[in-house]
């Protein structure tokens, strides 16, 4: 905003001395002096209209992919979507703590869509309230959308890199797809996968979802899994 707001007053202000430059010159030459110059900066106008249109037109596309992955960025942290993503985060931690041994890292439990599906304590929150297999289609459903964008070239691409990539690599990592069907969930590997090998996006040239992966789940988790259902 701020730039946009700057770029308005350099324009105002361009206009300006232009203005008073031309009435200063047509005081100063002739007739047919200020003919010929006339001739020659409506050419000159032309030329600057149409760069500042094609200019104008690059600024807003980027503007509109910028405000693409920001929309994205907000829907995975408001809501529906935000609740789902604490819930398992907890959920899949507790788990973790309850099967681990004295003196282990402390870690967050890798599912499959089975056992959120059909294992007694997998399959149901610590207060009996809400669904982690309902939570994770949620999220997995979400992450086909975000890919689905991707693959059009629809957003600003190291801001959609920084801000949903990373969180794609996490929860490809917990979410474990394990050849069995589930809708959607190719989608989110391909996305990690991408996020993965297109290079850090975050600040200082971190790659923070390979980062929190392997902290989270071990150094053995810090790539995404093949590609599958």
């Amino acid at each position: 905003m701020f730039a946009t707001r700057r770029a308005k007053w350099v324009t105002l202000t361009v206009v300006l001395a232009a203005v008073i430059a031309w009435t200063v010159l047509a005081l100063l030459l002739d007739r047919d002096a200020y003919g010929a110059m006339t001739d020659g900066v409506q050419a000159v106008g032309v030329v600057a209209a149409l760069g500042l249109a094609a200019a104008t037109l690059l600024r807003d596309n980027r503007d509109r992919r910028v405000d693409r992955a920001l929309a994205l960025h907000q829907e995975l942290s408001t809501g529906d979507l935000w609740q789902a993503r604490q819930r398992l985060v907890t959920h899949l931690t507790r788990l973790d703590a309850e099967q681990r041994k004295e003196g282990d890292p402390e870690r967050v439990r890798r599912v499959t869509r089975e056992q959120l599906r059909s294992d007694p304590r997998a399959s149901v929150y610590a207060d009996g309230i809400g669904s982690p297999r309902i939570d994770a289609d949620l999220l997995v459903r979400f992450f086909e959308r975000a890919e689905a964008a991707r693959r059009t070239h629809a957003l600003d691409v190291p801001l959609f890199g920084e801000l949903i990539g990373r969180q794609a690599v996490w929860w490809n990592t917990a979410l474990i797809a394990d050849g069995r069907t589930w809708t959607c969930r190719r989608s989110l590997t391909e996305l990690a996968a991408w996020a993965s090998a297109a290079g850090p996006y975050a600040p200082g040239g971190r790659n923070l979802g390979l980062e929190s992966a392997v902290r989270d789940f071990g150094p053995e988790h810090g790539a995404p899994a093949a590609v599958g259902d």
